[in-house]
């Protein structure tokens, strides 16, 4: 399914821009996906297919990359995501429902440089 791996590295690429390191660095200033634990991404993977089992037909004209970054700032209650993009209500409410499935996720860098999420 290529393109849940297109809405996977859109995901991932908004969970480090939208979070810090110890310092509060953007983790995006100085780690790229690459660094993501593999666990971590396939966490992620499995929750993205859930998420669109979830959504269906409401993701239907939504674009791959944009589904990613939304599904990781509506899950992790950022200030953005599915609510603010000026969909029908029928469509917000399906996402934000299918998104109220997944507790927040947070990526942690480990002492080998890693990022795994918790």
């Amino acid at each position: 399914m290529e393109w849940v791996d297109k809405i996977l590295t859109h995901y991932l690429i908004a969970a480090l821009w939208s979070s810090t390191d110890n310092n509060d660095n953007p983790l995006d200033d100085n780690y790229d996906i690459s660094e993501i634990s593999s666990t971590a991404s396939d966490s992620s993977r499995d929750d993205i297919i859930k998420f669109l089992d979830l959504a269906g037909d409401a993701i239907d004209d939504i674009a791959f990359e944009q589904i990613g970054h939304d599904f990781w700032l509506t899950r992790n209650r950022h200030g953005a995501g599915f609510w603010d993009r000026g969909y029908s209500k029928k469509v917000e409410n399906r996402l934000m429902e299918a998104c109220s499935h997944f507790s927040e996720i947070y990526p942690v860098v480990s002492d080998d440089g890693i990022i795994y999420f918790e």
